[in-house]
């Protein structure tokens, strides 16, 4: 993520994690209309909501695991928004690589 990027989803991911999803999603307008947010930072602001609001119950249990499997499209923004909400320490990882494999496993013991 380039910086100005990162520190908007970073925003995105802060916001979420504070306030309820239906008025955080409202900010995403906001921020087009009322503080001049250029529609491509707002989309990186969005995507920090959402991925921080789908952290945001996995923050009220310490003692649960996660489990982060996801594509490399998508990976960098997981992990920055997993260490923004403190959930890096029960984050275990599964490769990219590994999961397209997985796919292709899972396909062949359904069609055998």
């Amino acid at each position: 993520m380039e910086g100005d990027k990162k520190s908007v989803f970073q925003k995105g991911v802060r916001y979420a994690l504070k306030n309820n999803l239906l008025h955080s999603v409202f900010s995403t307008r906001t921020n087009v209309l009322l503080h001049g947010l250029e529609k491509e930072a707002n989309y990186f602001y969005l995507s920090g909501l959402l991925i921080g609001y789908e952290l945001r119950s996995l923050c009220t249990n310490p003692d649960e695991a996660l489990l982060l499997c996801c594509g490399n499209n998508i990976y960098p923004y997981y992990i920055e928004a997993i260490e923004i909400s403190g959930l890096r320490e029960r984050t275990t990882t599964v490769p990219a690589d590994v999961m397209e494999l997985s796919y292709i496993f899972g396909q062949l013991v359904w069609t055998i």
